[in-house]
């Protein structure tokens, strides 16, 4: 739920030039289960060491904003006993479900929608919470995205998806399997026409 609040430049601390300012910001009122999960994590204690819960509940609800399926993809672990994502009450019955059953569905859902949507990146290696969503791409999982992420770290950012089956990045059969689902955007026009210029 949205609100646009006004408010008043002018107040006793700021001078008038007699002219009544007025400035608009939107609050955003949201679910706090996923904030609330992540700031209880082991990831968001690796994450934001010295942030306090009540922050890393407000970092999250932004994220969660920005980019929901990132946010909740952030509290996935290959580990189910700190698996984040069976916190979420997402059916009355969920605790009569079969463990490993429910992974292996909610893994296949994850999958599917990350690369609906796609990954940048670029994105990922600058914001180390959006790199859960690396595992989720075709042709990967936990321990390839790391080595990508590792690798990719040393190399900078890209300009072009071509630049990741060079430099042993990925290799060819993995590259077709998963460059449709990899998003590059460039930083400047240069960048662009060089994209736009790749085969």
């Amino acid at each position: 739920y949205q609100r646009r609040v006004h408010g008043d430049d002018n107040d006793d601390n700021v001078p008038s030039k007699g002219v009544n300012k007025k400035k608009e910001a939107w609050v955003t009122w949201g679910d706090l289960t996923i904030p609330k999960i992540y700031s209880a994590s082991e990831i968001s204690a690796k994450q934001l060491p010295d942030a306090s819960p009540l922050l890393r509940m407000a970092i999250s609800q932004a994220r969660l904003k920005q980019d929901a399926l990132s946010e909740i993809l952030n509290l996935w672990s290959q580990d189910e006993n700190t698996n984040g994502i069976f916190s979420m009450a997402l059916h009355p019955l969920q605790r009569l479900a079969n463990p490993k059953a429910l992974e292996n569905a909610l893994e296949q859902v994850a999958v599917e929608c990350v690369n609906d949507v796609g990954v940048d990146i670029n994105r990922i290696i600058e914001h180390p919470h959006l790199e859960k969503t690396l595992s989720f791409v075709c042709g990967f999982g936990p321990r390839k995205a790391q080595d990508v992420i590792a690798s990719m770290k040393k190399k900078g950012k890209l300009t072009v998806r071509a630049e990741l089956i060079g430099s042993l990045l990925l290799g060819t059969i993995l590259y077709k399997n998963c460059i449709g689902f990899f998003k590059v955007k460039p930083d400047d026009k240069e960048e662009v026409h060089a994209q736009l210029d790749q085969p």
